[in-house]
């Protein structure tokens, strides 16, 4: 298609095929697939998404209202600090902590709490869930103080195997087997990178679990990669300078997920040649790096771009800054 850039481009055909395949892992595995809300926020395939899958995960009072609005049947709430107690209106509830949960639990409609294991897996610093330092989640043995709890949260991965599932199942198992029969659900987070999973061996893994704890309803709640390969960010390049192409783009506006993950983007279509050149954004700040790349070809003022995989964590994090307009956003 052809548009002013820049702008996201999303591909019904493709969404439908990664939709249908996370269903039949939901009946295959025998598990929950809940959507991660902040992942993305689009209303018109949300509503799509609704209806393929259990339900979604929510961190915010207005990603509640969103997944009402488009549909989902069941609302998983977490987040690191509750102000108030607006996840009374979704199904199931986690706390980050002792003091939150002591504060909200009599709120929750079932109850759980977010757990810290502390093993180490294969996983970049920015996102080790499981550093025993860190403030998400609490120690196993903070568990046994609870006045009352459903349920169990744990979220420690990052493109995960089916060995890394059976590792956290086996510590699960290990630490808790005298309260997971008194337990309604576990929620084994987000983070598996289930196109590349062994889904032999995770069934057997799922399903020794299961007979050992027939009472627990299984969660996952995938973002990126139920949104894996569904759209492009195309841009544009403005002009050229040495060997540097601006391009009408900025990570401050649309790619803030590169600065945080430091993450390398791929683009579509390209053949590798001998012309190198540095592709920055229009903000004017010497950080503005997206990123080293080589061409077949020179790039000339007026050349389109356009990088693969853009549709996870991007669009919910554009900003204004410098008052750019948002890039648009097609769904077709």
């Amino acid at each position: 298609m052809e548009s002013k850039t820049p702008y996201f481009i999303m591909h019904k055909e493709r969404l439908l095929y990664n939709l249908e395949f996370f269903k039949e892992l939901e009946r295959v595995l025998d598990i929950n697939i809940y959507f991660c809300l902040k992942s993305f926020n689009k209303k018109e395939p949300l509503k799509l998404i609704s209806k393929y899958i259990s339900g979604a995960t929510i961190s915010s009072k207005q990603e509640l209202k969103l997944a009402k609005k488009v549909g989902f049947k069941d609302i998983f709430s977490y987040s690191t600090a509750y102000k108030d107690n607006y996840f009374k209106e979704a199904d199931f509830v986690s706390f980050n902590s002792i003091s939150q949960y002591n504060k909200f639990y009599k709120d929750a409609p079932s109850v759980g709490i977010r757990v810290n294991p502390k093993i180490e897996f294969n996983t970049p610093k920015y996102c080790n869930y499981s550093d025993k330092n860190s403030f998400l989640g609490v120690d196993k043995e903070s568990i046994y103080s609870l006045k009352t709890i459903n349920g169990l949260h744990f979220h420690t991965m990052f493109r995960a195997t089916a060995e890394d599932l059976e590792t956290l199942l086996n510590y699960i198992d290990n630490n808790f087997s005298n309260i997971l029969p008194n337990l309604k659900w576990l929620n084994l987070g987000g983070g598996y990178d289930f196109f590349n999973f062994n889904l032999i061996k995770a069934k057997k893994i799922l399903k020794e679990f299961k007979i050992k704890y027939p009472n627990l309803k299984i969660i996952f709640e995938p973002g990126e990669s139920l949104l894996d390969n569904l759209g492009e960010f195309v841009v544009s390049v403005i002009d050229i300078v040495n060997s540097y192409a601006i391009l009408d783009t900025s990570i401050e506006t649309h790619l803030l997920d590169i600065a945080i993950v430091n993450r390398d983007i791929k683009i579509k279509n390209k053949k590798t040649g001998d012309h190198t050149y540095t592709l920055v954004g229009n903000s004017g700040l010497r950080g503005d790096i997206i990123g080293k790349y080589n061409f077949k070809k020179p790039l000339k003022i007026g050349d389109i771009i356009e990088f693969e995989n853009m549709i996870a964590y991007t669009l919910v994090k554009n900003t204004n800054f410098l008052m750019t307009k948002s890039a648009k956003f097609y769904f077709n």
